[in-house]
């Protein structure tokens, strides 16, 4: 160690040169310094190459394997867990539509058992209600001119129970017009099943009302409306219409308008 002023400027000397010698380069062509950044291609390239290696990253083989087994192990767990939900879930939607399609198969099964009773009950109405039908139109005695002259309507119940509540509507034509108001009969009349019965309606018609009626097939017409109800309760309507035959002094039957619903 250097304990004087002398030493001292030495070393502070040598320090210098050895900061010029990391900085600059002697050129031995001109014999002076210049910049290493001056310095010629060649003494740059015979100046040796320093490789420095470095050490490689260290892996913990023991600890990394344990790692990797236990990520491999909860996707896994997670795939079984997954895959169990999805059954649960695809059960549940199985259970649903199971019970959506049990509900409407009772429905359905409600709906038939329904439609089987209403059918059985319309079934039995039909079976076992009245029916009442004309079965003859006939005037009571002579056609005569300026007096009363019944009219006979005579009715029969086809059906196997009674008609109830009859009532009867009744109108006369000549030539296509009406020539007396709607004769009506209201009452609790009843027609049993088995029994026929006679409806009466009195009407009086002119000389030439009967002069025309004897020598025409067709010009008298009457129609008539029959209602009555069953033992059910429901109302029925059974219509007529029938021509008076001059010629032959009988009613007939139109082609149409006979029914009974």
């Amino acid at each position: 160690m250097c304990r004087d002023n002398c030493c001292q400027n030495k070393y502070y000397a040598h320090k210098e040169l050895r900061s010029i010698d990391d900085t600059y380069v002697f050129d031995t062509a001109s014999g002076l310094y210049k910049p290493k950044s001056n310095e010629s291609e060649d003494q740059r390239h015979n100046e040796p190459t320093q490789i420095v290696y470095e050490s490689p990253i260290q892996v913990r083989t023991g600890h990394d394997w344990i790692s990797i087994v236990i990520s491999v192990l909860t996707l896994v767990i997670i795939a079984i867990y997954t895959n169990e939900t999805a059954g649960i879930l695809e059960a549940s939607q199985v259970g649903a539509v199971g019970t959506i399609q049990a509900s409407f198969a009772t429905r359905d099964a409600a709906d038939t058992a329904r439609h089987v009773a209403d059918d059985a009950t319309k079934s039995f109405h039909i079976s076992e209600r009245p029916y009442v039908t004309v079965a003859n139109i006939e005037f009571d005695g002579s056609l005569e001119a300026n007096k009363e002259i019944v009219l006979k309507v005579k009715c029969d119940n086809s059906g196997r129970s009674p008609a109830l509540k009859v009532t009867y509507v009744t109108n006369l034509f000549m030539d296509g017009k009406r020539i007396v108001d709607p004769i009506a009969h209201e009452g609790a009349s009843v027609i049993a099943y088995g029994h026929p019965t006679e409806k009466r309606f009195l009407s009086t018609f002119t000389d030439a009302d009967v002069e025309h009626m004897k020598n025409s097939k067709d010009a008298f017409k009457i129609k008539g409306d029959i209602q009555y109800t069953d033992i059910f309760g429901e109302w029925h309507p059974t219509i007529y219409c029938a021509t008076y035959d001059g010629k032959e002094k009988i009613f007939k039957f139109c082609p149409s308008g006979n029914d009974v619903r």
